[in-house]
């Protein structure tokens, strides 16, 4: 198994030969609300972000790293994060850019790029996608869209709001720091858990919010397609019909008939229709002129849709935002079948990779959330210390994971329910004091990150860490106060 070093040294080698695109490389984060089908949350919108190509430090620079990785040795508890070197990343090369024309779709998104700082381009052997035309610092947000749709996925119906999309308890935080409303309420709707269980797929929801949308503009304009381009955006996304193989082909056809049978179960009976006979909706009502659209736009939603996440990461649902469908991502490589005589030559040309270690540290440290003896709490700590190193070397720029591994090291951190039996008296109030300003080292380094990754505030995960690093500062004020005979 390769280790975090390794991987380092291997992704280094390779990549001093890579050419820069001083442009930058696009990173989307989809922190979206509902359409309007739904309650709208406090922001509504969708985000899309850019961190240029460069270095790849973990938040700060190399002074805060060695600052980090001494606290760590002085507490003695967990291991010392290791330092890395600067990385470069490969990117789209400005000669390829350069080659790109500009694609017939700005003037369909002259409204919404307007000043932005990019532009779509249609690239010789890449396809369409965003470029940007300046330069942007790391965590700034590029632009702010609203998005056709958003669905919870079927799990989370009965446990996340549908408005913000967010837990119960992770409306608590945004409610205590003032990031949210507390205006905004919703019924009770525990009466609809059993009505969920029937619920189609996100995919066949998102669909026919899509379809409904698109047939009341349609009745608002007395039959006439909507003049404001809605529906030319959606319809212009990419679809891979025609080099899908026969048997996915099936699949996206039964997809469609659940999307006619989903639509007709919406309407009302009609006087002496039976209600134990559900008929397929007649798709020209919603402005298709046959089976090959619906199929077009089914297959589009696979291709286009992002995940909608937690602030943990974990996914919750899907969103379609047309427009950041076209922000190219970075895909690489985490698993290879290849054959042992050829090991050697391979490793030089794979992807960095710390699988499976890194997914190991991360699932270990969960299960052993929350600790029941000291021992398990040092294990974690030591686990996520190492998950953090392995992220930064193995994880793009300012990824959102990184904050929520530190996130995660630094709950540990500040976890004072454990108790050590050899830590009493004066030891033990030293440990504690060492606990605390660990806490709070790497609860800032959590915030500072979370704000790169998700721009603002950081989200639930940066305001959460933030009052986190506040309770432990003052925490640590009262013993450094008792110490010196104040209180």
């Amino acid at each position: 198994m390769s280790n975090f070093q390794f991987l380092k040294s291997t992704r280094t080698a390779r990549q001093k030969s890579s050419v820069q695109n001083n442009a930058g490389r696009l990173v989307h984060e989809v922190t979206v609300g509902p359409d309007k089908n739904a309650s709208k949350n406090s922001d509504g919108r969708a985000v899309a972000q850019i961190s240029p190509s460069g270095e790849n430090k973990c938040v700060e620079g190399e002074k805060n790293d060695k600052a980090l990785e001494g606290e760590i040795r002085k507490s003695g508890s967990m291991s010392t994060i290791a330092l890395m070197a600067p990385t470069t990343a490969a990117e789209t090369t400005p000669v390829e850019q350069s080659l790109g024309n500009k694609s017939q779709l700005m003037k369909l998104y002259e409204r919404e790029l307007d000043g932005v700082g990019i532009e779509i381009k249609d690239i010789p052997g890449r396809g369409r996608g965003l470029v940007s035309t300046k330069s942007f610092k790391p965590g700034s947000v590029i632009i702010r869209l609203p998005p056709a749709v958003s669905v919870l996925g079927t799990s989370h119906l009965t446990t996340t709001c549908h408005g913000c999309f967010l837990t119960p308890s992770e409306k608590e935080i945004l409610l205590a720091s003032g990031n949210l409303s507390s205006k905004t309420a919703y019924p009770d709707r525990v009466k609809d858990e059993d009505d969920a269980r029937w619920a189609g797929p996100e995919g066949v929801r998102a669909a026919g919010r899509l379809c409904w949308q698109r047939r009341a503009k349609i009745q608002a304009r007395k039959g006439k397609e909507d003049g404001d381009g809605w529906w030319d955006k959606l319809s212009l996304m990419e679809s891979h019909v025609k080099q899908t193989p026969e048997k996915d082909v099936m699949k996206l056809a039964s997809q469609v008939q659940h999307l006619e049978h989903y639509l007709s179960a919406a309407k009302n009976l009609s006087p002496g229709e039976d209600p134990a006979v559900l008929h397929p909706s007649y798709m020209g009502d919603y402005g298709f002129d046959g089976v090959g659209d619906v199929l077009n736009l089914c297959s589009a939603i696979q291709v286009n849709a992002f995940t909608l996440t937690s602030p943990s990461l974990a996914p919750v649902g899907m969103s379609i935002s047309p427009l950041l469908a076209l922000a190219n991502h970075s895909y690489r490589s985490y698993a290879l079948k290849i054959l042992p005589t050829l090991l050697s030559h391979l490793l030089s040309l794979t992807p960095p990779s710390s699988h499976p270690t890194f997914a190991l540290l991360r699932l270990h440290s969960l299960l052993l959330t929350p600790p029941s003896t000291f021992s398990e709490l040092n294990l974690a700590t030591s686990h996520l210390s190492l998950a953090y190193s392995g992220s930064c070397l193995s994880l793009p720029q300012n990824h959102p994971a990184q904050a929520v591994i530190l996130a995660e090291w630094g709950k540990l951190l500040a976890l004072d329910r454990v108790h050590n039996p050899e830590e009493e008296g004066q030891r033990g109030e030293d440990e504690l004091v060492k606990r605390l300003e660990m806490a709070i080292i790497v609860g800032r380094r959590a915030v500072m990150s979370a704000q790169k990754g998700w721009a603002g505030d950081g989200g639930v995960v940066g305001v959460e860490i933030e009052g986190l690093v506040r309770g432990c500062e003052g925490e640590l004020g009262l013993l450094r106060a008792r110490r010196m005979g104040r209180v």
